[in-house]
């Protein structure tokens, strides 16, 4: 489901509260594809409405402005734009159904207040820096008029400080290996002691 840009991975935090909320309307998302799926509607992409929000973003994915970029930027870009043109507006359209010569600033905000409610902030913000650059480009190829995404006031996301004590790491290795998970123990010392991320811990090679 993350690679299909339908939900996107995020902490759902400490507050339990909170966190059964942002739970739910990650599960309503998820429900809401499933249900479009079962129904045939992904396959809408394929019939994509000349002059259409879906169909800029086509002619950009075959321009050398998208196929010259790195694969790993490519993978990213993708995502952010079958996450947008499959959105589910107020108006009950999909995003990408909408005439992309009409698209305003209000909308362009509009949508973004959306995606932050559905997306959380730090993938909106891509989709939105995404949208941007695809808007760039028809503007240039005078596909639209204007670019709505120009100079957005993005939200700015909120950093995250995340200590460990000794205390806490000793324990939390006990308990990885009393269950049979020596490995967790394992990548527990090595992010520590070469100080890396857990990520990058995880595809040290051997030698």
């Amino acid at each position: 489901l993350r690679d299909a840009g339908i939900v996107d991975r995020q902490p759902l935090g400490e507050d339990l509260a909170a966190a059964v909320t942002k739970a739910e309307a990650l599960n309503a998302i998820v429900d809401e594809y499933r249900a479009d799926k079962k129904a045939g509607k992904e396959l809408d992409r394929d019939r994509k409405k000349p002059g259409s929000i879906s169909d800029l973003f086509d002619r950009y994915e075959r321009s050398h402005f998208f196929t010259q970029r790195a694969p790993k930027t490519q993978t990213d870009y993708r995502k952010c734009l079958r996450t947008l043109e499959d959105t589910v507006l107020k108006n009950g359209r999909t995003f990408g159904d909408m005439p992309a010569d009409r698209l305003e600033h209000v909308h362009a905000d509009a949508l973004y207040s959306l995606l932050k409610e559905k997306h959380g902030v730090a993938y909106a913000n891509a989709m939105v820096r995404v949208a941007r650059r695809v808007f760039s480009i028809g503007l240039r190829w005078k596909f639209v008029k204007q670019n709505p995404f120009s100079r957005p006031e993005l939200q700015a996301t909120q950093s995250r400080s995340v200590v460990w004590t000794n205390e806490q790491m000793r324990v939390f290795m006990n308990a990885a290996r009393a269950e049979g998970y020596p490995s967790l123990a394992l990548i527990m010392l090595l992010s520590y002691e070469l100080a890396q991320r857990v990520v990058d811990a995880r595809l040290l090679t051997w030698d």
